[in-house]
């Protein structure tokens, strides 16, 4: 990998210098900081002309990461998404999912993202603010709302956990419906009636 990139992508090889793929101790860690910059200067020669399928992550940290998959990588991770997701009978055309997930603040990119929602099936709530009030109406909207699993970042998760374990709440008691929770990334199911406290 090292070698193919120093050949292939003039942004890494400049990273890397003189690293050597026989000691690993010479490749320099990789930062976020160092890959947010322009996709253009990240993508290796092999894929320049080539289609491929661009996202990027919420910003929740104040710098949206930008990232680039060839269409068969992302096919493949989506059909182990949907696949993984099947274990526990979520069908993303059907299943309804509460979402803890960070959202483009812009007005445009935003209202994107509500529709997106509403077309998946899903429900957003909001992890740049989440105060008790905050959480207060998270809570009501699971009281109404059937919800058959969660998925988002895990620390908006634990901390709405957190929040039902002080006022000694379980959300599978407020919300029978829920089923299992996703974490995001590893995409870990938690089934919320294996546990007490889930």
């Amino acid at each position: 990998i090292l070698d193919y990139h120093k050949k292939n992508t003039p942004f890494y090889d400049s990273l890397v210098n003189n690293a050597s793929s026989q000691d690993w101790n010479d490749i320099p860690i990789l930062t976020k900081t160092n890959l947010q910059q322009p996709l253009e200067k990240r993508i290796s020669k092999e894929y320049k002309n080539k289609a491929y399928y661009t996202g990027k992550t919420s910003g929740s940290s104040g710098h949206p990461f930008v990232f680039a998959k060839d269409k068969k990588t992302h096919a493949l991770t989506w059909a182990i998404i949907q696949n993984r997701f099947g274990w526990y009978d979520i069908d993303f055309n059907h299943s309804l999912q509460a979402r803890f997930y960070g959202i483009p603040l812009d007005p445009i990119n935003y209202r994107k993202e509500r529709l997106k929602d509403v077309l998946s099936k899903r429900y957003r709530f909001p992890i740049f603010n989440l105060d008790d009030v905050t959480l207060d109406k998270v809570l009501e909207k699971f009281k109404k709302t059937p919800f058959e699993y969660i998925n988002g970042y895990t620390s908006s998760i634990v901390l709405f956990a957190k929040y039902l374990n002080k006022r000694e709440l379980i959300l599978k008691e407020i919300c029978p419906t829920l089923g299992v929770c996703f974490k995001v990334w590893s995409k870990i199911p938690i089934r919320l009636d294996e546990s007490k406290n889930s």
